[in-house]
Parts: C-alpha cells; sequence; structure tokens
C-alpha cells in the first residue's frame, strides 16, 4: 500500500531525494516538486511514485540542471514527469507510464535523456508518450529499450512539436533509438475528413508543427539502430513522420527497422535540408518512403520494402517536391506478390506543374512488383499504381507537366508488368522531362524497357550498358529526344513493332547507334511510325514527324514476324501517307541488317523527306537491302558503302548515288528518279516515269520494262555496257529499227509512249553485245 503525501516533496538546490518505497501524491499536487538547480531525484527498485488523481504529475522538475534517476516506477495520470528547467537529465531503467502523457519535456533547453527500461502510455496520449515541447532546444534523446503508446490506446511512442508561438524552430533535437518506438492506434479517431486529429498521431516518432506559421524548423538529428514503428494505416501517419509544415534540418540515419501499415518514412511539404542514410529496412504495406517538400536527399544502401499493395511508388516523390536526390545502393522492391512501383514520382501538382532537380541515381535494384488488369486496364493505368521499376507520371491537373533532373543507373531497373506502357523505367505520356537519363547498367521489362511519353522533352538518352524487352526495349513519343546508344537494346522475345519504336507523335528525335540494336527473336531493330491518327487531339491527325538515324554499329532485324527489317518506316494506322523528315546516315563500320527482311523498309504512304546515305553495311536476307518501294516523297540515296541486296525506290522523284566501288542493282519505280551507279558492274532500272540514268566505270546493265517512261542513259558504253530489252524486243533488228540517230545521241522507241535516249552514242555502233532481248 502506497504512503499517500501530504505535501509534495520539494527539492531546493543541490537537494538529494532517494525513494526506496511506494509513494502516492497528495490529490492536485504532484508527488515531488524539483524547484531547485542541481537537485536530484532517485527512485530505487523497489521503490515506486504515483499519482493517480485525474490531471495529475508524479514528479515535476522546474529547476535548472535536475536530475531523475529512476530504476523503479514513475506514473501520474497526466504525465509521469514534467520537466520545464534547463540542462534536464533523466536516465530511465526502471518504468515511467501515464495515461496520458509518461514524459513531458514542456520547457527548458539542453535536455538529456536515456531510456534502457519502458515508458509506456496506460491510455490514450495527448501527441506523444514522450513529448517535446516546441520551446525546447539542444535535447538528446537515447532509447535502447521501449517507449510505446500502449496497446488498444492512441498515440505517438515520441512526438516533438517544432516551434512555438513567437519561435518557429527548435535547434539541436536529436534523438537515438537502438530499442523499440511503438506508435499505437487506428482508424477515425487518428485521422479523419482528411486530417489527422488534434494531439495525435499514433506513429512511433513524430515531428509536427505547433508555431502557429505555415513552416517551422527543426534541426538536428534521427539516428535508428532498433525499430520505429506503428500500428496506424491512415492518412500520411505510420512509422517516421514529419509532417508538412515542418523543415527538417539535419539527418536520419536508419541501420534497423522502421516500419508502417501505412507509410514507413514520410517526410512532408517544406523547405528542408534534409539528408536520408539508410542501412537497414524501411517497408510498409502501402508506401515505405514518402517524400515531399525540397532539398532532401536519400541514400539507401540498405531495403526499402513494399510488405503490400504500394499506393503508386514503394519510394514515392510527391508533385511538390523540388531538389530531390535519391541514390541507391542497396535494393528498393514493392514487394513479391505485391502491385506497385519501385520510384514513383509526381510530377506537379494543383497550381505548380514543374518538379525541378529530381535527380534518381541507381547502382543497386530498383524492383517493380505486380500484373495484369488490377495494374492496366480498359486502356488506361489503373489509378494510384504502375508496378514499373522507376516511374513519372503528371499529378498536375495539367495537360503537361515538367521534370527537370535526371536518372544516371549503373544497377538494375525492372518490373514484372507486361500489359500497356508500363516497365522498367517510365515516363508517362503528359510528363515531359528536361535532363538527361544515362545507363551504364540494366533497363529490363517484359513489355517495355524504357517509355518515353508524349510531351514536349528536351532529353539525352545515354545508353553504355543494356536495356532489353520481350516487346518493345525502348519506346519514343514526343518531341525533342536524343537516344546515344553505345551498348546493347536488345529484345529477349517477339518484338511488336520496333526493338527501338519511335511513335507518330514524336518529333525533333535523334538516334545514334554506337553499340547493337537487336531484335533478338523476331521484329525490326529500329521501327518508326510515321504520323498518327488523332495524334494533334480534337479528331485532329498528326501527319508529320522528324527523326534522325545514324548509326555506326549495328542495328538488326531478326525472324519472319513483325516485319522484321534493320529499320522500318511505315504510316500510322487510320492514315493512307504521312511526311518523314529527316535523314538515315549508315556511318563507316556501322550495319543495317535483317535475316529476312530488308535492310531498310520504307512502306507504302510514307512521304520520305531526306537522305538515306550508307558508308557502313546494309543487308537484307530477302534479297533488298534498301526497299522504298511505295514509298512516297524525293527519297535520296547516297551509298558508298556496301550493299548486300538489291535497291528498290519508291513512287516519287528519287535520287541514287553509288560511290563506292561495288556492283549495285537498283530499281527505280515510278516517279522522275536519278540514278547513278559506280566504278563496279551495275543494274540499274528506272521503273516508270521519265529516268536520268548513268552507269558509271564498270560493266553496267541498264534494264527497261513496259511503261518505262522517257529515260535517259548518260555514259552509255559501246564497249562495255548493256541494254535489257528482254521484256520489250525479242530480236536485235526488232531494237535497231526502234533506233534512231538524234544528233550525237541514239533514241530508242519501247513503246508505250516510252523510250531510251543514249547520249554520246552512235546507232551504228549497237551490236547484239549491247543487248539481252527475249
Amino acid at each position: 500500500m502506497a504512503e499517500e503525501l501530504t505535501n509534495p516533496i520539494v527539492l531546493s538546490d543541490g537537494e538529494i531525494e532517494v525513494i526506496v518505497e511506494d509513494i502516492q501524491a497528495p490529490v492536485g499536487e504532484p508527488a515531488i516538486d524539483i524547484s531547485g538547480d542541481q537537485a536530484l531525484l532517485a527512485v530505487i527498485p523497489g521503490g515506486s511514485i504515483a499519482a493517480p488523481d485525474p490531471g495529475n504529475t508524479a514528479v515535476q522538475a522546474s529547476g535548472d540542471n535536475a536530475t531523475v534517476l529512476n530504476l523503479g516506477e514513475i506514473s501520474g495520470d497526466l504525465n509521469g514527469i514534467s520537466s520545464t528547467g534547463n540542462n534536464f537529465r533523466l536516465l530511465n531503467i526502471g518504468t515511467i507510464q501515464s495515461n496520458s502523457r509518461a514524459v513531458d519535456l514542456s520547457d527548458g533547453d539542453g535536455s538529456f535523456v536515456i531510456n534502457t527500461g519502458t515508458i509506456l502510455g496506460t491510455g490514450n496520449q495527448r501527441n506523444g508518450t514522450l513529448y517535446v515541447d516546441g520551446t525546447v532546444d539542444d535535447l538528446a534523446l537515447l532509447n535502447t529499450g521501449l517507449i510505446d503508446a500502449g496497446e488498444e490506446n492512441l498515440g505517438d511512442a515520441v512526438s516533438v512539436q517544432v516551434g512555438a508561438t513567437d519561435d518557429p524552430s527548435n535547434d539541436n533535437i536529436n534523438i537515438t533509438n537502438s530499442g523499440l518506438l511503438q506508435g499505437r492506434g487506428d482508424g477515425p479517431n487518428v485521422f479523419a475528413n482528411g486530417g489527422r486529429l488534434a494531439a495525435n498521431g499514433s506513429s512511433g516518432l513524430r515531428f509536427f508543427n505547433g508555431s502557429g506559421q505555415p513552416e517551422a524548423t527543426v534541426t538536428g538529428s534521427v539516428t535508428n539502430r532498433g525499430t520505429i514503428t506503428a500500428e496506424v494505416n491512415v492518412g500520411f501517419l505510420g512509422g517516421l513522420v514529419v509532417e508538412d509544415g515542418v523543415a527538417f534540418d539535419g539527418q536520419i540515419n536508419n541501420s534497423g527497422l522502421i516500419s508502417g501499415p501505412r507509410t514507413g518514412l514520410y517526410i512532408g511539404n517544406a523547405d528542408h535540408d534534409l539528408s536520408i542514410i539508410n542501412s537497414g529496412q524501411i517497408d510498409s504495406g502501402s508506401r515505405a518512403v514518402n517524400l515531399d517538400g525540397d532539398n532532401v536527399t536519400l541514400f539507401n544502401q540498405g531495403s526499402i520494402l513494399g510488405t503490400g499493395n504500394q499506393r503508386n511508388g514503394t519510394v514515392y516523390l510527391d508533385g511538390t517536391a523540388d531538389d530531390i536526390t535519391v541514390n541507391n545502393q542497396g535494393l528498393v522492391d514493392a514487394g513479391e506478390g505485391n502491385l506497385g512501383d519501385a520510384i514513383s514520382v509526381q510530377v506537379g501538382a494543383t497550381g505548380d506543374a514543374i518538379s525541378d532537380d529530381i535527380d534518381i541515381v541507381n547502382s543497386g535494384l530498383l524492383q517493380g512488383r505486380g500484373d495484369g488488369p488490377d495494374v492496366f486496364a480498359n486502356g488506361g493505368r489503373v489509378a494510384g499504381n504502375g508496378s514499373s521499376g522507376l516511374r513519372f507520371f503528371n499529378g498536375s491537373g495539367a495537360a503537361e507537366a515538367t521534370v527537370t533532373g535526371s536518372v544516371v543507373n549503373r544497377g538494375t531497373i525492372t518490373a514484372e508488368v507486361n500489359v500497356g506502357f508500363l516497365g522498367g523505367l517510365v515516363v508517362e505520356d503528359g510528363v515531359a522531362f528536361d535532363g538527361r537519363i544515362f545507363n551504364g547498367g540494366l533497363i529490363s521489362g517484359p513489355r517495355n524497357g524504357l517509355y518515353i511519353g508524349n510531351a514536349d522533352h528536351d532529353l539525352s538518352i545515354i545508353n553504355s550498358g543494356q536495356i532489353d524487352s520481350g516487346s518493345r526495349a525502348v519506346n519514343l513519343d514526343g518531341d525533342n529526344v536524343t537516344l546515344f546508344n553505345q551498348g546493347s537494346i536488345l529484345g529477349t522475345g517477339n518484338q511488336r513493332n520496333g526493338t527501338v519504336y519511335l511513335d507518330g507523335t514524336a518529333d525533333n528525335i535523334t538516334v545514334n547507334n554506337q553499340g547493337a540494336v537487336d531484335a533478338g527473336v523476331a521484329g525490326s531493330g529500329i521501327s518508326v511510325q510515321v504520323g498518327a491518327a488523332n495524334g494533334l487531339g480534337d479528331g485532329l491527325d498528326d501527319l508529320e514527324l522528324s527523326a534522325d538515324i545514324f548509326n555506326s554499329g549495328v542495328i538488326t532485324g531478326r525472324g519472319d514476324s513483325n516485319v522484321p527489317a534493320g529499320i522500318r518506316l511505315f504510316v500510322g494506322s487510320g492514315l493512307t501517307e504521312a511526311t518523314f523528315n529527316g535523314d538515315i546516315t549508315n556511318a563507316l563500320g556501322g550495319v543495317i541488317a535483317s535475316e529476312q527482311q530488308a535492310g531498310i523498309l520504307i512502306e507504302a504512304g510514307v512521304i520520305f523527306d531526306g537522305l538515306i546515305t550508307n558508308s557502313g553495311t546494309i543487308s537484307g536476307g530477302n534479297g533488298f537491302a534498301i526497299d522504298a518501294e511505295g514509298a512516297l516523297g524525293s527519297l535520296d540515296i547516297l551509298n558508298e558503302g556496301t550493299l548486300h541486296g538489291e535497291v528498290r525506290l519508291g513512287s516519287g522523284d528519287d535520287r541514287f548515288l553509288q560511290l563506292s566501288t561495288d556492283g549495285v542493282v537498283v530499281s527505280g519505280g515510278l516517279g522522275n528518279d536519278d540514278i547513278t551507279g559506280g566504278s563496279g558492274d551495275d543494274l540499274l532500272n528506272g521503273g516508270g516515269d521519265d529516268d536520268l540514268l548513268t552507269g558509271g566505270l564498270g560493266i553496267d546493265t541498264f534494264q527497261f520494262e513496259g511503261n518505262a517512261g522517257n529515260d535517259i542513259v548518260t555514259d552509255f558504253s559501246i564497249n562495255d555496257d548493256i541494254l535489257d530489252l528482254n521484256s520489250i524486243f525479242d530480236s536485235l533488228p526488232d531494237v535497231l529499227g526502234a533506233a534512231t540517230q538524234v544528233g550525237n545521241d541514239t533514241l530508242i522507241d519501247l513503246g508505250n509512249d516510252s523510250s531510251v535516249l543514249l547520249v554520246g552514242v552512235d546507232a551504228n555502233a549497237l551490236t547484239s553485245n549491247n543487248f539481252v532481248l527475249a
């Protein structure tokens, strides 16, 4: 039976009080009143101090440099211990508990609290079981024991009010945990109507703004080697929470466990100067790490894990965030069997359509999880989920939002998702990326490796590692993107269209390949959709695409399905024709090849406005190095390399110039073509309309068929060259009978309003050696 005091025990300056028995406070007054400076209270094992009457405090310390050493038990209805003095010292090896707040540091600077015992809530806690007021500076809290709001109660384990009226900062608040910080409670008594209920947070460790100003600042650190956790599964609350309006200037270092069902680590919207270093584990059933605000660096060498379906990312950057760096050297994983991105970046927020200086560096593993209709359905991503390794999405409410910054990958970014546009690294439609993506590791996904959506970018992509996919390794939409490949871009399954694919909405795209682009199983190496139906919105078609393709590496189409050309240009679905503005350049040492299609294929309806230059090798497995039959516009081809296969020009006014010593076979098609061979043995066929043919050196063959038009051969050699008239004339007399001398030239009438003019050739000099006849 505790002895009930008639008056508080008052400790004056320098006094020492040792409690060896059970004592109880007088009603309405504390049991111990430490009003003097340099006083010491000790509670030894077997001793206890209680203040059970409503609203009472067991130990009140107002003097400076007071010390409380507890090896027994201290309990109070309102507070176990309340301190307002400077340089307060608390060493708890026993138990301190309260129905409302076990340890109340409500004022004073320079306090030092060490807990190796238990600090416990025995009822719903007002804020924290251990509470730090907004007037407190220079606090050190070291917990190696238990701080627990109490089973079936509501409250934070530790709650720090940042700032107070006229004092919007707390300086040097340093919290070190090697034990357990346990927040308690959940549901509408904790978070309702979009906000936290006053005086409660139910988090393991929580910082909140108590200054009355929009923003208050805390300086200091949190070091966790133990466990910081909570039960709360609503709102932004969780394991460790820095609420909106609290600017954290300092460091959070975790080598233990930070965990929460809703949020593991939450950093709210404010102007921080914060470094987060994780070498332990941060996890959550919904979002492991949430970063709002500005000037935050997250450095992960440990594990950041989803333990349930993640709402957006396991690491999530809010649209209010600017100047954020995430550097992962460990593991960020949405969790096996779950749904979610590894890292998700919301670009922009309402009224703020820009996220500035977002830099993601990975040399570890970013693993997105999930697949199927829970991820992508009815032509769109299911809200709140993406299941990609790294994903940027528009959260501004505007048609387009902009992110500036970079992604640097030297590790692995990957996903399981095999639907829609989702995949390894995804920049969704409506997100303009101004910056750089550098890959020296692996970016991979079953559906997409790297997806860049439709927006007005200013983006450079540099790959010296590997980007691969079972369906499409690289997808480029939008404008102003440069892809520079020194590594490998590979198909690991049948590619839908290209291994590198340029969408019909794209403009001002440059693809510079110095490495390997290889379809792997089946499909084209690079595929360009020219134009897009309704590509401009509101029913307006996008009828033009501008792009340049430069190759000094190897581009390979594979297999016999999905139009497996080396490079393929085709008109978008729903259109009859569209214009490609740009050049295709195959440099010295470059190879563009296909196993069973043309090396370069330009399909019907493509209006080609540019130049194809080959100084390397172009090879077609179907017999055509370059096949532009049906293409429109003026096709210009300059070849000073090697062509394995024929060249088939389009139906416009095309030009072909051969500068290499190899022989070449060129068919002109429709249009008034200008075809020039080189020093090898060439076969030139102008096709229909009025063509200009020049054989150059070597033994050249000029081939003409019905409806050939009125063609001119500029350099026919009586001694070396041949006219192939097999489809028109049966005998030499027939040919010579159709030949007329026109000045210094010979004109041969081919019938059907067609002819060939041999410049500088005497008709009488023609012999059977100059013809191939039926």
